[in-house]
């Protein structure tokens, strides 16, 4: 079954960000699996990535004004690659995408990332798509609007995000000392997420001047839109402090080696599995509020809430965060390897990409199926 499927794998962009990197390691996976993948997106940061993977990639803008060039492209590519099955990620490109679908009689599948979708551009989609929720708490939001949907959450790639040896010379490179309590945030600096970066320079200011941590570094490791605004605050808090305990990374495309400095881990959704795939504490914060320190007691409840990205448990703030970065950081060395360990346990259950694509097989096979196209 594997080896007739043909999809094309479509996003708006190829930029870099949670949605970009599952369907990375998604398509990644199904490639391994004998799918035929074939990805389309516009030009970004992760295009060379998916080049690498050595399927057919195609850049195409669903931004420029010409919609019959776009139909053109899109039908076009279609054809060459014989695709029968279209599972798509985000608006900008969906509505091209399921015209299309229609058009041929082949299967459209949508993925929800988030509930940030305009929940009247999902019911337009309902009659023709397919749905799959990366959540529970997603899930819920579409049932009250009525939009059935399967929950596969997004994969994680355990045999990579797996514990690292601290890398002295990174330290080195940022200036950072050593035996010094480190906080890593990682995410795009845009929107919600720029806003949480803040609060996590905020909090960590508080803690070296009010709270007794005065050796405690912070660094930043993402880009995005938001970056210069980012940058000022943290060169401002910096000279305020006398030293330079803030550090910008950038955009990294491996960031497991910041993740391994870090005594505690700030992220949102799969920031927060990759960390703890890599057996690091994790105090979630999301673009949708504040969940807290992920402890073993609470994993159930992080995974509905997907870390505060799709529900909140509490409203953001700084003083929230500098209260459960504390937290982590005073903690024993023997609990942190425990929850190192058991958070690992819980993403390979849960989350492992192999089981997820597994499951993912199945959804297309029974679309397939159904859309005639296997016979």
């Amino acid at each position: 079954m594997e080896s007739n499927l043909r999809v094309l794998m479509i996003l708006d962009s190829f930029l870099v960000g949670g949605t970009e990197t599952h369907v990375f390691t998604l398509t990644r996976e199904l490639l391994k699996q004998g799918v035929h993948v074939v990805v389309l997106g516009d030009d970004g940061p992760l295009h060379q990535l998916f080049l690498e993977l050595g399927c057919p990639v195609y850049v195409l803008d669903f931004d420029q004004e010409n919609r019959a060039q776009i139909n053109s492209d899109l039908n076009q590519i279609v054809n060459n690659e014989g695709i029968n099955l279209i599972h798509a990620h985000q608006t900008g490109c969906a509505p091209f995408a399921i015209s299309l679908a229609k058009d041929k009689g082949i299967p459209f599948l949508f993925s929800v990332h988030g509930s940030y979708y305009k929940i009247s551009t999902l019911a337009d989609m309902a009659e023709q798509a397919a749905f799959i929720s990366v959540s529970p708490a997603i899930q819920n939001w579409l049932w009250k609007h009525r939009i059935p949907s399967i929950l596969i959450p997004n994969g994680i790639d355990t045999d990579y995000y797996r514990l690292q040896p601290i890398d002295v010379n990174l330290c080195r490179e940022y200036g950072i000392p050593t035996n010094v309590p480190i906080v890593v945030y990682a995410g795009r600096l845009s929107w919600e997420k720029a806003d949480i970066a803040e609060e996590v320079i905020q909090a960590c200011a508080y803690l070296r001047e009010r709270e007794g941590f005065p050796n405690l570094h912070l660094l930043i490791v993402g880009d995005g839109w938001h970056s210069d605004g980012i940058r000022a605050l943290a060169t401002r808090r910096n000279e305020l402090a006398g030293t330079d305990f803030i550090h910008l990374a950038g955009s990294m495309r491996d960031v497991r080696p910041f993740y391994a400095l870090g005594d505690c881990v700030v992220g949102t959704g799969r920031v927060a599995l990759e960390a703890m795939s890599c057996k690091r504490p994790v105090v979630a914060v999301g673009s949708r509020g504040f969940f807290g320190l992920v402890t073993p007691d609470v994993y159930i409840k992080a995974w509905y809430y997907y870390f505060g990205d799709h529900k909140r448990l509490y409203a953001r703030s700084s003083d929230m965060l500098a209260n459960e970065i504390k937290n982590t950081i005073l903690s024993s060395e023997r609990a942190r390897r425990s929850w190192g360990t058991q958070g690992r346990r819980f993403v390979k259950y849960f989350f492992d990409i192999r089981s997820v694509t597994v499951d993912l097989l199945h959804l297309y096979k029974l679309l397939y199926n159904k859309s005639g196209s296997a016979r």
